[in-house]
């Protein structure tokens, strides 16, 4: 007749699972990948990339001069639609004076979001694409004065949220938001893509390490510190 387990083995037996787990956990955590900075290089990769086809479009992007045949503006401060425009759907999506919603209503536009889907206010644009990252474009204009002309210019907030309005904590990287869900950048009137925000900044110098969440954070931290 076969013997079975006492009580006090099973017992045994069980808390030596128990610490077994518990020391391996924190070790498969972080072979996890990071979802949020996976979502974030995906964001940042289409906002760099979609921004460069936009700017570079010259049927979008042209040059305004004045009766003396003087350029008013450059690069993104060149806002004013082409009379001309091939494109039925973005001279639709787009005011003739878009002034204030012009590069983030190309963005939409480029990214596949439904028109009716896109929100406009005075000098900003949002929407919210399939995979479910809310972007918000917010607009403001400048000036440069080379050779003493005075140039438009106009550079552009871009505030993603990489899991909506309606899901997590709402807040960037901060010493009381450690594990945020919304991200900025900004896009210079030549149309560079720069993170804002410490955490972005750290994952795009650690990009490659998909593993490295407690490292990525040490740097955001050194960031904040450095900025304060």
């Amino acid at each position: 007749m076969k013997k079975g387990f006492t009580l006090a083995e099973l017992l045994i037996t069980i808390a030596i699972v128990g610490v077994v787990a518990a020391l391996a956990t924190p070790t498969i955590v972080k072979l996890k990948p990071d979802e949020t900075k996976g979502l974030y290089l995906k964001a940042h990769n289409i906002l760099a990339n979609t921004t460069v086809d936009i700017v570079s479009d010259t049927s979008l992007y042209m040059t305004e001069y004045n009766t003396s045949e003087q350029a008013v503006c450059t690069g993104l401060g060149c806002n004013k639609m082409p009379d001309y425009i091939d494109n039925e759907e973005a001279s639709e999506l787009i005011n003739t004076d878009a002034s204030g919603t012009k590069f983030g209503s190309l963005l939409a536009l480029r990214l596949d979001v439904d028109k009716d889907d896109v929100e406009t206010a005075d000098n900003s644009v949002t929407f919210t694409t399939t995979d479910g990252i809310e972007w918000k474009i917010t607009s403001k204009e400048g000036s440069v004065a080379p050779n003493g002309l005075n140039l438009k210019t106009e550079e552009n907030e871009v505030v993603i949220d990489i899991n909506g309005e309606d899901k997590g904590k709402n807040c960037e990287y901060s010493s009381t938001c450690k594990n945020p869900d919304k991200f900025k950048f900004k896009v210079d009137n030549n149309g560079n893509v720069t993170p804002q925000d410490a955490l972005g900044k750290a994952y795009l110098k650690n990009s490659t390490n998909m593993k490295a969440s407690d490292e990525d954070k040490k740097e955001a931290d050194k960031l904040l510190n450095t900025k304060d």
